[in-house]
Order: C-alpha cells, then sequence, then structure tokens
C-alpha cells in the first residue's frame, strides 16, 4: 500500500513518502490536531493478525514511548484507523513519531567516510543514547547507519528504538531470523547482488536466531563505528546467505581504518566486534567514557586527533583549542580582517544594521557593524555572551519546539550551531579562557566544556540572576531572584555568601568582576522600583553604590558598560580610586531589556572590544486568544510588558501586571476585553500580581518587594483597603469563593524556597498549607473545594501536582518532565497547565467517586513568555475552550543580534 499525497489517516494528512522496509512505510505527514510535523509509519498488517498480537505491540509501544533522551526520536502515539475501502478491508495501525529533518548515516556515507572527529562525535551520542535505553531494559536491535539521522545542528537521533522486538511475531527464541521480515529487510533483498537493511549489522547471535540482549546493540555499534571511519560495510555479499556467512566467520579488515584513527578507537572496535558474546565488550557505557576520556587526554595535551570541538560535530564551527594557546591575538587580527573584508565585499551577506540615532564604536578607530539573524525556526531570548578573546557569540535560542538551548557561532563563521546538552539554559557566560560556557538550567549551575562536550554540574541555582567567571577558578553568580552574591568553585562544591542584602536593596544580581579579581560590581534592585550599581568586594561587607542603572554592567578598558534610560552607554571607572570620574558615553539603543527578569539587558563586550546586543528596546509581549487547537482568535490590547493575566469571572476584564511608564514602575490594569481600554487600578509603583474576587466585584493584588496585599474596587474610585502585610514577597494563587486566599510566599531570603499559604475567610492569620525542604507555588483549589493544585519542584525540576484539601493523604503527580502553572476548568472535570517547551497541556479530571487521572495530552504548542519566579502567563475561560496567552511579541522571531568590532580587537588592556 502506496499513500499519496493528501490522504488522511484519521487526523493525520500525509505529505509525502520518506521510506519503506519490512517493518512497514514511512511518511511525512502533518497532524490536524497539534499542526505539527510528524512521521507515520504505516505497519504490515500481518503484526495484528490476532488480538494477542495488538495487546503485546501496545505493551511494548507504550514502553518504548517512555524513552525521553535527546539522542532518540521520539513515539508519540499508537493509532488505529477505522477501514476504508481506498486502503484495505482492514484496521489500518500506525506510529505516530518525531519527524527528525537531515540525513540519515546511509545517506551521508554514500560519499565515502566521515572526517574522524564527525565520526567519534557521532559515536558518542549514538552511545549516549543507547545507554539511557539499556538502563531502562531496553534494546534497539536493529542499529544501522540507515537508523541514524544527523540533524541540520548536528544532533544524532537515534529512530526506531526498540521496534525490532515489537516484530519478533510468536517464534521462539531459538528459530531462525525472517529475511523478508527482519525489522527493515526488504523482501527484494533475496535477489541476487542486492543487499539491503539489517543483515550486514546483525550480531552473530541475532543472525543464528539466538536470544539477544544490550550486547547485540554493542556488536552493532562497533560495525556502524567501523564504517563511518573506513567509509564502507564491513560485511558485504552479493545475496542475503553471503552477508551472513560474513557476520558469522569474516574476520575484520582493520586495514581499512585511516592511518590516523587512534589506537583507543581501535581497541575499542575490537572489544565491540568480538562475535561471542561474553568476550564482547559488556556495557555501552564504557565505550561512551572511552570516547570521552580520548577526547579529555588529546585536549590536555594540545594534539587533537581532530581540531574541532567534539560538542559541535560536523562542518567547521572553529578552532576554539587556539584560544588556550599563545595563537589567540593571532586569530584576532585575522578575525578582524576577515570580518573587515566580508563587510566591504559581501555586505549582504551580513546585512549590514543601521540603528536609530547615534551608536558610535565601542573601540577607537572605525569598528564593522553587522547583525545575526536567529537560527531557521528560533528565536533569540535576549541572553546573549562573548568570549574574552571576542572570538566567539553565546546566546540562548528558542526553538520551534519550545526548548531553549544555547547556539555558538565563531564570529568568522556564517552559521550558529547548538550546543548540544544545553535544553533549558539560560544566562550563559564563558570562562576566562574561553574553552567553557556556564550556564543556569533546571535549577543548577551548570557548565558545558566545549572541547569534550561534558556537561558538569556545579551547584543548585533555584531561581538566578547571572554569574561571572574569575580567573581564580571561582564563580560569583546571583542563586535567586531574591537574594545576594555567592561564590563557588567553578568545579562543583558548596556555594557561600559574599555580597548580603542591605536595608535599601530588594536583591542583588548580574555580579561582573573588576580585573584585580578582588573587586566585583553588581546590580542592586531596591525598594519602589530603584536599581543602581554597587561595588563590593571579596573578603568584606563594605558596599559602595556607584551609579542608577536598569542593568547589571560589564566592565570593559577602564569603564563600566551597562543600561540606562534605555540607552547602552559607557561610563568611565577608575580602578586606582574604584570611582566612576566621567560623563555617560552612549554606545546603542534600543538594547534588550527584559522587565521581569528585572535588569536583565542583552548585551556583551569582550575583552577585546566586540560589543553584541539584541535589538528591540524593552521586551514587549502580545495578550493572544487561542481555541483548544491553538488556532489565533485575536488580541488583545496593544503589545506591552505584561504578566500575570488573570480573567474577571464574566470574562469581559482582565487583570494584568503592565509597565507603567515611569521606570521599573509595575502597577496592576484593567482592560475592557469588548472596547480595548486601559485603566490602572492600583496606585502602588510596584504592584505585580493580581486576582479577582468571585464575585467579580473587586481585586486584591499584592507589592513587591515587601508583600503587602491590598483589595480595591474594580468598579470605582475608593481607595485600596490593606488586607494584610506578608513581610516578604509573595504571589497571590488563588481566591475561592468562600473568601480564603491561597498564595506563594518566599519563606527564606538566603533560599528564595517558597511556600504556600491560606489566608482563611473572613481574615485572620494566614497559614502555611504546603512547605518544606523545596519549593512549593501555584496553588490553585478545584471548584469543588476538596483538591488543591499547586507546583513542587522536590523531584528536581518542577511538576504539577495534586493533594486532597483541607486534609488526607492522597496525592497525584499530574506532569512528566515538567510543568507549571495548573488551571482547572470551571466544572473541575479539566486540568490544564504549561510544559518546560511552552505546551499547553489537558488533563482529564474525575474527582467523584474517588480521584482518578486521564491520559494528558497536547492542546497546543503556544509562544507564551519564558517561566519566571512564580509568574503566571495564561488564562483560561470556564469551559476550557479559550486560552488568553501572554505570548511572545510578534516581531520576535526576526529581530538580530548586533555586532560591532572595533580596530582595537584583539589588544587586551
Amino acid at each position: 500500500m502506496t499513500l499519496a499525497s493528501g490522504t488522511k489517516l484519521g487526523a493525520f494528512e500525509i505529505l509525502s513518502a520518506i521510506g519503506a522496509g519490512g517493518m512497514g512505510e514511512v511518511y511525512k505527514a502533518k497532524d490536524t490536531r497539534l499542526g505539527r510535523d510528524v512521521a507515520v509509519k504505516v505497519l504490515p498488517e500481518e503484526f495484528f493478525e490476532s488480538e494477542e498480537k495488538r495487546q503485546r505491540f501496545e505493551r511494548e509501544a507504550r514502553l518504548l514511548a517512555a524513552l525521553n533522551h535527546p539522542n532518540i526520536a521520539g513515539i508519540h502515539s499508537f493509532e488505529e484507523i477505522p477501514s476504508s475501502s481506498s486502503f484495505s478491508s482492514s484496521t489500518i495501525h500506525i506510529l505516530v513519531m518525531e519527524l527528525v529533518e537531515g540525513e540519515d548515516l546511509a545517506q551521508r556515507l554514500a560519499s565515502g567516510p566521515l572526517p574522524l572527529e564527525e565520526s567519534l562525535s557521532c559515536a558518542r551520542q549514538i552511545a549516549e543514547a543507547l545507554e539511557a535505553a539499556h538502563e531502562k531494559g531496553i534494546v534497539h536491535r536493529d542499529l544501522k547507519p540507515a537508523n541514524v539521522k544527523v540533524t541540520p545542528d548536528g544532533r544524532v537521533k537515534l529512530l526506531d528504538f526498540g521496534l525490532a522486538k515489537i516484530f519478533e511475531g510468536d517464534a521462539g527464541p531459538g528459530s531462525a531470523p525472517s529475511v523478508t521480515h527482519s525489522p527493515t529487510l526488504s523482501a527484494r533483498a533475496t535477489a541476487a547482488g542486492v543487499v539491503l537493511g539489517t543483515m550486514p549489522y546483525m550480531s552473530p547471535e541475532q543472525a543464528k536466531g539466538k536470544p539477544v540482549d544490550k550486547r547485540t546493540d554493542i556488536w552493532a555499534f562497533g560495525v556502524v563505528l567501523f564504517e563511518m571511519l573506513a567509509g564502507r560495510r564491513l560485511f558485504t555479499g552479493e545475496t542475503v546467505s553471503d552477508v551472513l556467512v560474513s557476520v558469522l566467520t569474516k574476520e575484520p579488515d582493520w586495514a581499512a581504518l585511516p592511518e590516523q584513527t587512534p589506537r583507543k578507537i581501535r581497541d575499542l572496535l575490537r572489544r565491540c566486534l568480538r562475535r561471542e558474546p561474553k568476550q564482547r565488550l559488556h556495557d555501552i557505557a564504557d565505550a561512551r567514557l572511552d570516547l570521552e576520556e580520548l577526547a579529555a587526554s588529546a585536549g590536555e595535551s594540545g594534539q587533537l586527533p581532530f581540531e574541532e570541538t567534539t560538542a559541535l560535530p560536523g562542518p567547521t564551527v572553529g578552532r576554539s583549542a587556539q584560544a588556550a594557546t599563545g595563537r589567540g591575538s593571532r586569530r584576532s587580527l585575522y578575525l578582524s580582517w576577515t570580518i573587515t573584508a566580508a563587510f566591504a565585499a559581501a555586505a549582504g551577506v551580513f546585512g549590514v544594521l543601521a540603528l536609530r540615532g547615534r551608536a558610535p564604536a565601542p573601540a577607537a578607530g572605525t569598528g564593522v557593524r553587522f547583525q545575526i539573524a536567529p537560527p531557521a525556526g528560533g528565536t533569540f531570548t535576549g541572553m546573549v555572551a562573548l568570549s574574552p578573546d571576542g572570538l566567539r557569540l553565546a546566546a540562548v535560542v528558542t526553538g520551534a519546539d519550545g526548548r531553549d538551548r544555547i547556539f555558538m557561532r565563531p564570529l568568522d563563521a556564517l552559521e550558529m550551531r547548538s550546543v548540544p546538552g544545553t535544553e533549558g539554559a539560560a544566562y550563559p557566560f564563558f570562562s576566562p579562557d574561553g574553552q567553557r560556557i556556564a550556564f543556569f538550567a533546571n535549577g543548577t549551575l551548570r557548565f558545558v566544556d566545549l572541547e569534550k562536550g561534558i556537561i558538569q554540574t556545579i551547584c543548585k541555582a533555584r531561581n538566578p540572576r547571572g554569574g561571572v567567571w574569575g580567573a581564580d577558578g571561582f564563580i560569583l553568580f546571583a542563586p535567586n531572584g531574591g537574594g545576594g552574591i555567592d561564590r563557588v568553585p567553578a568545579g562543583g562544591g558548596e556555594p557561600s555568601r559574599i555580597g548580603t542584602l542591605s536595608a535599601r536593596d530588594v536583591s542583588l544580581r548580574w555580579p561582573a568582576l573588576l580585573p584585580d579579581g578582588r573587586h566585583f560590581v553588581y546590580f542592586a534592585f531596591g525598594e519602589e522600583g530603584k536599581s543602581q550599581l554597587i561595588l563590593g568586594s571579596l573578603g568584606s561587607t563594605t558596599t559602595v553604590p556607584l551609579a542608577p542603572a536598569d542593568s547589571g554592567a560589564i566592565f570593559f578598558r577602564n569603564s563600566l558598560c551597562f543600561l540606562r534610560d534605555g540607552r547602552l552607554v559607557r561610563v568611565p571607572f577608575d580602578l586606582a580610586s574604584l570611582k566612576i570620574n566621567g560623563p555617560a558615553e552612549p554606545l546603542a539603543e534600543d538594547v534588550y531589556w527584559d522587565l521581569v527578569a528585572s535588569g536583565y539587558a542583552g548585551f556583551a563586550v569582550s575583552d577585546t572590544g566586540v560589543v553584541a546586543w539584541l535589538g528591540g528596546g524593552i521586551a514587549l509581549s502580545r495578550l493572544v486568544w487561542h481555541d483548544r487547537s491553538g488556532k489565533v482568535l485575536g488580541t488583545v490590547g496593544p503589545p506591552g510588558p505584561y504578566f500575570e493575566p488573570d480573567l474577571s469571572p464574566d470574562e469581559k476584564t482582565l487583570a494584568v501586571s503592565r509597565m507603567a511608564s515611569e521606570a521599573n514602575g509595575v502597577g496592576i490594569w484593567l482592560l475592557d476585553l469588548l472596547r480595548g481600554s486601559f485603566g490602572r487600578l492600583s496606585l502602588q509603583p510596584t504592584a505585580v500580581t493580581a486576582l479577582w474576587r468571585s464575585d467579580g466585584k473587586s481585586v486584591a493584588y499584592s507589592t513587591y518587594p515587601k508583600g503587602s496585599v491590598y483589595v480595591r474596587d474594580a468598579g470605582t474610585s475608593s481607595n485600596a483597603e490593606t488586607l494584610f502585610e506578608n513581610g516578604v514577597f509573595c504571589v497571590l494563587d488563588d481566591w475561592a469563593p468562600d473568601g480564603r486566599l491561597f498564595f506563594s510566599s518566599v519563606e527564606s531570603m538566603a533560599t528564595f524556597r517558597t511556600r504556600i499559604l491560606v489566608r482563611p475567610a473572613g481574615g485572620g492569620t494566614p497559614r502555611p498549607v504546603l512547605s518544606g525542604p523545596f519549593s512549593v507555588m501555584h496553588a490553585r483549589l478545584s471548584p469543588d473545594g476538596r483538591w488543591l493544585a499547586y507546583v513542587s519542584d522536590e523531584s528536581g525540576v518542577d511538576e504539577v501536582l495534586v493533594r486532597s484539601y483541607p486534609g488526607g493523604s492522597e496525592r497525584f503527580t499530574i506532569s512528566a518532565g515538567g510543568g507549571t502553572q495548573p488551571r482547572w476548568r470551571g466544572d473541575g472535570r479539566e486540568l490544564f497547565y504549561v510544559t518546560p517547551d511552552a505546551k499547553i497541556m489537558s488533563v482529564p479530571i474525575a474527582t467523584a467517586p474517588r480521584f482518578a487521572l486521564g491520559a494528558a495530552k497536547v492542546l497546543f504548542q503556544s509562544q507564551i513568555l519564558p517561566l519566571v519566579e512564580a509568574r503566571n502567563h495564561y488564562a483560561v475561560t470556564r469551559d476550557g475552550q479559550r486560552f488568553l496567552v501572554n505570548s511572545r511579541r510578534e516581531d520576535a522571531a526576526t529581530l538580530p543580534i548586533v555586532v560591532v568590532t572595533a580596530s582595537g580587537a584583539g589588544a587586551r588592556k
């Protein structure tokens, strides 16, 4: 059965054919429910001849769908499509899988061997995928080049994971393999001279029909690695029988390997390709360790078997090892010449940016200015970093899948490439030698070694606000949004507090070290929206205010660069007196500034005078209506810096936090959804979260930083009434019909851990509902008042849970792999939440006679703003049919990073 483009299989519309084999035909298709492209495998009907076979298939497919690893293509679902006369007389069975773009290894190898560095990088990623699956007891059984995709950004993805077991049929473990239905071996392979599919990669025990375990994957791994290095098949023959004999008897031709193949790799191949399973490499993790140790030892000796970074496989992305040697300044001159020549000869390639207003180059002499567009399908988040030598730019990019990753680009290259292992990254910064990038992800501070591709966790950082890597091997960082500055060894350890809050401060963030390595400058966000730069010192509690500012600063050539009044400026700073000693000089206009993150400006400056920033000015968002399929129904109000939207009970008015005209002034505004008119509700300059009372007559809101909670009538000009003083910042979560007010409150300014409290109906002292050695937040009471949905990070990531309320021990985990912002449907029969990759999820709920959960499903991929602190960024109507999402601005995907080089690049001061 071959399906034509446009054919409908349930909710899936066939777009084009991808391939075919014994395990079925594969098509690219459109999932019309979720609006995404997927891979659909139409399965042979003989595999579902009996109910027993169908049930066994479902069991195995469910196990495989649970695999979640960046190097494994995921299975979305198994579907049974009702019969149609246009297809066949029986039900059509399909597997819906992740669509992986790019070439497979078989296509890459058709033109010859891969470069050594690319072969080893691919092998390492394959080993990581196999290791993750083997730990769950899953064996691939059909590893071969055709089942290994290499995405355009260099990521390896394994396809058809474990499907061979599903299609074993009812034959006993000692039966011979089927030629025509060997997982992807076509029946055409029986023809003389045609060898297709699985047989050349089968382990000897698999070829004999004996029971197999993870060691069969280790054999196939060795065969694939050999083929990548040698550029030809290890086992060949004119017929399937010839290939089978070759697998069972032929000794590998080790001379076919390139001369530069390291001895460690040759030894690894010999251990993988031993025919007796008991003598074979026992665990794929050992292969992964060998590959990592090879890279590590080569990096230490300076004699790499390849020059490209293993973290970024594929075409040349820059020889970063040079930056750690004496060749750094020579390359800086080469970089300056390269960019200047490209600017003069091919300005259209780079796209020269004419900045609005005056924006002189940051260093003496004439510089070159160009712009870098986001990677295809991606959006810059505003988080940028430059290596100290100014040769490489790192930026966090939100991909089409909603996940944030670090992308890196040598400035003498033409494209950015993702850095593997940096999913969920925020606020990256380079090590002094430029060989590592530190970043925050999943409540931790980590770094990635760009030469070895190794990710290391340094310490915990619940809600971070930037960091800097000192030459002494220590990192200064702000571990949360409401505390001080910590110091931690870059190799890992327990942080120690060095900067403490003063009476005027709410939060310390965005530290920057001065050249002496002892003094540092940080941004202090103060009460009533006042903020400034402060000078601190290691080993001393003395601090000195320096200047009003809207962002953290970067020290560069006897000056501080920071944002003030919407401009990037450069202020002279005397290192001897540690004082500002001159007026500000403007560097650039329209620099990205994130209000929600309070004081983050998207710019970077290298030691050599290269400056980079994301354009766009203040981070704006759009309030966008969607239906359950994600279809855009319209927008509300103009673009603006919004957060914490809350719908009135009659769904005619929106209470939303919005930046006012004054700097850092944030207030609660009411937006008439019918007329589009705005009116300010709060009078305080730092009102940040709001909730409607169930009768729709008044709105409660809290203020930052003291956690004062007020209530004000929504329809009159009456003054606000103080409900209570919390003492520290709190986020209003839910206001029950009986008057109970639930809120998430900071429990400790040192750890910024949050707990959930409730203020009883009629007033009184708030009491804890949930607290402990972890953070809980986002409390939402079910409409019947018996169940409390909330978010907890006790597992290491934020997850949505539900527990009985007010008493009882019943507790249920709703999300898997991360979730925040739970919302109940008006009748309590559905719970919504947001995944880390910005998908809006739905979980059916039954609360009577007992609490029961249905299967979670994706409603749509949103463009919701990134999740910061306890912020809420969407509202849902009572019937669960419409979602008002605080989304990225419409032009976000077109905003470029601007780079300005200078004639002085390369001369450090």
